[in-house]
């Protein structure tokens, strides 16, 4: 499933946590690791409140010295530094944008990326740079949860899939599956329905609150629908050899999950349509939300495109 890995560094100890995650991952998959840095244009001098690289040549050294280290591990292991010459500064969404421009080029299928400092309000309405990366929908973005300078990766205890029925949303599916088979972790699946009308997100909501009774019954009738789902693709999955569990839960999505992952301490693999900031708030989008709050590590796949 994954073959070549790539973990973006930018010379802090925040970053270099990633590197955990995606030694293990690597090991699981039998994948490269791509040690990745872009050298803004107007770099600032620190970065977590350490200091930043800032010329090229330094960063060639630093991803060397940490490739050696790995490669001390029997990984295969590449170094890339692309500089952004010529531009005013660079920001987290060129940073985004540089990784996807690269992704032909290096042939990344996942981003391992600590998920540091996106819980603040400005990160929630414009989205980290892990969050933009998966937005720019060029590979799946996995959000490492780990403090700086551990040694050790303690495994998630399960995967949980949250799904809705809808056909695009089945792009996490296949990884989700590889991932239990790579880790050997139980998979969960998860459906919530909306209780009430009030509980729908973005525009269903809002039309919700026009015919209370009518979307009432539209909701139970929805649950019935996501159980059948659930169960047709827990079948489909043992016929498969992939042994799983399924629940339907009702209330908000976002908060039903969120609760889910962390009383499994689980591994959320999400779908995203690749919905930012502002346009994520008003759209209702779940992976957004939980991928903003949850304390755990997740996954993000975007959702294909459709071409015109």
């Amino acid at each position: 499933m994954f073959e070549r890995i790539l973990v973006a560094l930018d010379g802090s100890a925040a970053s270099e946590a990633a590197l955990v995650e995606a030694t293990a991952l690597a090991k699981a998959f039998s994948a490269t690791l791509i040690l990745a840095h872009i050298v803004e244009a107007r770099p600032p001098r620190s970065v977590h409140g350490q200091p930043h690289l800032a010329e090229p040549i330094q960063a060639e050294a630093y991803l060397e010295e940490k490739a050696r280290a790995l490669r001390d591990q029997g990984l295969q292991v590449e170094t890339h530094v692309h500089h952004e010459e010529g531009r005013p500064g660079t920001s987290q969404r060129e940073v985004a944008e540089a990784l996807a421009d690269h992704a032909a080029e290096l042939g990344f299928d996942l981003a391992v990326m600590a998920a540091h400092g996106r819980r603040a309000a400005s990160d929630y309405l414009w989205a980290s740079l892990p969050l933009k990366v998966a937005a720019a929908g060029c590979a799946s973005v996995y959000l490492a949860q780990r403090a700086s300078g551990a040694k050790a990766w303690t495994p998630p205890a399960s995967i949980l899939l949250p799904l809705d029925g809808r056909p695009e949303h089945e792009a996490a599916l296949a990884q989700a599956v590889a991932l239990a088979k790579a880790l050997k972790l139980p998979l969960a699946l998860l459906a919530v329905v909306p209780r009430r009308p009030a509980d729908s997100l973005g525009k269903e909501g809002a039309l919700a609150r026009f015919s209370p009774a009518m979307n009432r019954a539209s909701l139970e009738y929805a649950a019935e629908r996501s159980r059948d789902y659930l169960a047709g693709l827990a079948a489909r999955l043992k016929a498969e050899g992939v042994e799983s569990s399924w629940s339907v839960e009702r209330g908000r999505p976002a908060r039903r999950i969120l609760r889910a992952a962390a009383a499994a301490g689980a591994l959320v693999v999400l779908s995203t349509h690749r919905r930012l900031g502002f346009d994520a708030a008003l759209e209702g989008c779940v992976a957004f939300t939980v991928a903003t709050r949850y304390a755990g590590e997740s996954l993000i796949a975007p959702v294909p495109r459709c071409k015109d």
